[in-house]
This record gives structure tokens, C-alpha cells and sequence, in this order.
């Protein structure tokens, strides 16, 4: 599950611009409902929310709703390394009062809560093109992560195989099936993963 958009007031509204906090809370609202039909296995940058306003008490309302959600119907919480990648091309990267480096996405603040939740994370690179996949941004990644001390799922196979979730399901759009056929990216994806898969 990815949100970038959702439906208020008869509108589709897009996640980076700057959202009002009704529309924060229409956000989680919508992510927290997805979560609970059990169609979804992890949420993608689940914080987006905040990309274009700084952390506030209603971005925590909707952090910890959200989380909550993922906990109970058991949905992975991905730290999105594409986040890194956008937030540094967008000059939408700081530091925090402690000298710690923040970005756009992946928020340190919403990680922070996961973190209080005692929630693990997924470390996902969101490849746009093969040369993203464990890259100087994802290495940051997990420095970050670790830094906050989160536990990090490192096995999704083995949590696929705990949740008797097929393999072969997970890539069933169209989208994903390119992923994975499309050579360059394939050969990419194996040679990280050490492993072959068939489908």
C-alpha cells in the first residue's frame, strides 16, 4: 500500500502538497481503512503525509494511528530509501536540534513512534532505475535506522513463508511483473538477493 493520493471534499488530493490538518487525518483515515481490509501486507512510506509541513501534534495523531492500524492487522512499515533520494534532489533535507539529519521522507519523528511501538521496519529502496538498489542512500538507511534502534526486517521471504503468503501473488500487477522480467532489473534484484525465484 502506497498512498500518494486520496479522496476529500470530491477531489483526489496529492500527498506532496502541503496538506491541512483535516486532510492529515482524512490521510490516515484512509491508510488505516486499507490496512483493515487485508489486502495489503506492507505500507510504503507510510509518513508521506508530512512531505511538505513540519511535524506537528496532528501529524503525530495520524502517525500514531497509522502505526497502531499496521500493528494490529499485522502490515510491515517500510523506512522508503526513495525518500532519501527525492528529499536531497528537492534540497528538502535538515538537521534536527540534536544535529541529526532529517528528510521530507522517511520523517525521524514518525520513526521514532514506530520505534515507541515496538514495531520493526522494512528498508525498501523503491528502485526507479537499477543502479538505486543498495546504494549509498539505502547504506544511509540503515544507519539511520539503526541510529533510532529499530529492529529491521531483513528476511521478507521468511515473513511471506511465517504468513503463508505466496510469492507469486506478491507480483501480480502489472507494474511489479515488469519489475521482475525486465532483465536489468532482474539480474539486479537476484544478484542482491543471492538467490534465483520462479514464477
Amino acid at each position: 500500500l502506497g498512498q500518494h493520493y486520496f479522496y476529500i471534499d470530491g477531489v483526489y488530493q496529492n500527498v506532496y502538497n502541503r496538506l491541512t490538518d483535516d486532510e492529515i487525518l482524512k490521510y490516515a483515515q484512509t491508510v488505516t481503512q486499507a490496512m483493515q481490509k487485508g489486502y495489503f501486507k506492507i505500507i510504503a512510506h507510510p509518513e508521506i503525509f508530512a512531505y511538505s509541513r513540519d511535524w506537528d501534534e496532528i501529524c503525530d495523531q495520524a502517525a500514531n494511528q497509522i502505526i497502531a492500524s499496521a500493528k494490529q492487522y499485522n502490515v510491515i512499515i517500510e523506512f522508503n530509501v526513495n525518500g532519501i533520494r527525492n528529499s536531497k534532489h528537492k534540497k528538502k533535507v535538515w538537521k534536527t536540534p540534536d544535529g541529526k539529519t532529517n528528510y521530507s521522507y522517511p520523517r525521524r519523528e514518525f520513526f521514532e513512534l514506530v520505534k515507541k511501538a515496538n514495531m520493526p521496519v522494512l528498508i525498501s529502496d523503491d528502485a526507479h532505475d537499477p543502479s538505486n538498489l543498495f546504494d549509498q542512500d539505502t547504506k544511509e538507511a540503515y544507519k539511520i535506522v539503526n541510529d533510532i534502534g529499530l529492529e529491521i526486517i531483513n528476511k521478507i521471504f521468511d515473513i511471506f513463508k511465517e504468513n503463508n503468503i505466496d510469492f507469486n501473488q506478491v507480483f501480480t500487477s502489472e507494474l511489479s511483473m515488469s519489475f521482475i522480467v525486465d532483465n536489468k532489473y532482474r539480474n539486479r534484484f537476484i544478484e542482491l538477493l543471492g538467490m534465483e525465484f520462479n514464477l
